[in-house]
């Protein structure tokens, strides 16, 4: 596998996952990994990034939402079965629940890697997302199922979720 170095273009097997998609994150949790792509990449982003940044989860019928907040941005990472399925992504393991460590890449537009980070995520979160995803893989659902669910989500909240509808959330590192 090719190394992820900062400042450089990112592996092909990450550009390629972000080519002819509109999406800004990707997760690979089986892999421990989230991948943002951010257009207008700042040294403000960079500074977010580096600096306190919560995870929040929320499982709903057909999806699982991993929401980075951070006092600049916010990242609505959506994962569900048919995604899971389509990736051939495992449910995680186990041992995933104690205090897992996440490695967050960032990239700009041309999907260089701009910041490489690091962290922990709660036993909470961890149990919360590990279970969502063990139960959601159980679940039938249809691509169309997803789509409607995640569109009555956003239309529901106008892109801002409350904290309330969060089931654990947590700052990375905790």
């Amino acid at each position: 596998m090719e190394p992820i170095i900062l400042n450089k273009p990112a592996p092909s097997w990450m550009r390629d996952a972000f080519r002819g998609v509109g999406t800004g994150g990707m997760l690979r949790l089986a892999d421990q990994l989230i991948m943002l792509k951010i257009d207008d990449f700042t040294p403000a982003d960079l500074k977010g990034l580096r600096g306190k940044v919560q995870v929040r989860v929320y499982r709903g019928r057909t999806v699982l939402l991993i929401h980075l907040l951070q006092s600049n941005f916010a990242f609505e990472l959506w994962w569900s079965p048919v995604i899971g399925r389509l990736n051939g992504e495992p449910p995680l393991e186990a041992d995933w629940e104690h205090h897992p460590v996440v490695n967050i890449v960032a990239m700009d537009k041309k999907l260089k890697v701009r910041n490489l980070r690091s962290a922990t995520l709660s036993p909470e979160v961890a149990v919360a997302i590990s279970r969502a995803m063990s139960e959601l893989l159980a679940t039938p659902c249809t691509d169309r199922d997803v789509q409607l669910e995640i569109q009555a989500l956003i239309a529901l909240h106008q892109g801002r979720f409350p904290d309330g509808m969060f089931h654990a959330a947590c700052n990375l590192g905790d």
